[in-house]
């Protein structure tokens, strides 16, 4: 009855619409949406490096597991503090008892999903984080029936987004290297993969309705475009009203910056 194998993950640059899709796909019955696992990452990273196991790298996850279950926070996760402390110790535990990470991970994050999905109602799962964009090769890995959905944005408007915001890139350099590095990996692994979707936050905004009828059927949901759409209104303004932070010489150069680095944003984006 729950799908723990077909994840819908979301990830993309930030700043790119990731958390209106997953709240959008929240609205859907069959679906519980997890907003931003810094744990997940973690340990993600922790694989693909190879690093040991260390008191500092289990500390680390229990000061996210602190944070991601806080009841002040804007996102909505379903499992409680002690709940989420016993998962990661088993997880830790798993390691320490010489289990292979991918494995140890695996049975992490498919508790946290089972439990979202039980205490929503739901049957399908989306699990959202931008930084993700960066891992699309290990996602498909521990779960070749996965779905990625790839949130783009143009490059201008992301690093305006970026610069106004207290956390991530401080100055335009560090944008590009930000937008350029995340963007890049989701484009050039995904691509490798046939559950793999681009969505532009720009079409989204132009055509609602058929961007949610294409997703929805991409990842096997029954649509419910319209219930959607009636509990949730987009608005262009809140997507477009950073536009005209940089003058136009400045906007050309962050654009050619970026399409230097990443050249298929250059078919994604025409030159502004």
């Amino acid at each position: 009855m729950y799908d723990t194998e077909r994840i819908i993950f979301i990830g993309g640059s930030g700043r790119c619409g990731t958390t209106l899709m997953a709240m959008l796909l929240d609205i859907h019955p069959d679906v519980a949406s997890l907003f931003e696992v810094p744990m997940f990452l973690s340990m993600l990273q922790h694989w693909k490096s190879g690093h040991k196991i260390t008191h500092k790298f289990a500390e680390k996850l229990f000061l996210e597991s602190e944070i991601s279950t806080d009841p002040n926070s804007l996102f909505n996760w379903r499992m409680l503090p002690d709940e989420l402390n016993m998962a990661t110790h088993r997880f830790i535990n798993r390691l320490n008892e010489g289990a292979a990470a991918p494995e140890a991970m695996y049975e992490w994050i498919e508790n946290i999903h089972m439990v979202q999905m039980i205490r929503d109602g739901s049957t399908r799962i989306v699990h959202k984080t931008p930084a993700l964009a960066q891992f699309t090769d290990e996602l498909f890995q521990l779960w070749p029936d996965c779905y990625f959905i790839h949130m783009l944005r143009n490059p201008v408007s992301v690093i305006a987004s970026y610069l106004d915001q207290n956390f991530g890139p401080q100055t335009i350099q560090e944008g590009i290297d930000w937008y350029a590095q995340r963007t890049g990996a989701a484009i050039r692994n995904g691509r490798k993969h046939p559950n793999y979707l681009e969505v532009r936050l720009e079409d989204f905004v132009q055509a609602p309705a058929l961007t949610l009828d294409k997703l929805q059927a991409f990842v096997g949901l029954e649509l419910q475009t319209r219930t959607i759409l009636q509990n949730m209104t987009v608005r262009k303004e809140q997507v477009y009203k950073r536009d005209g932070q940089f003058d136009p010489e400045t906007r050309s150069v962050i654009y050619e910056k970026v399409v230097d680095r990443l050249p298929e944003i250059a078919h994604l984006y025409p030159h502004p």
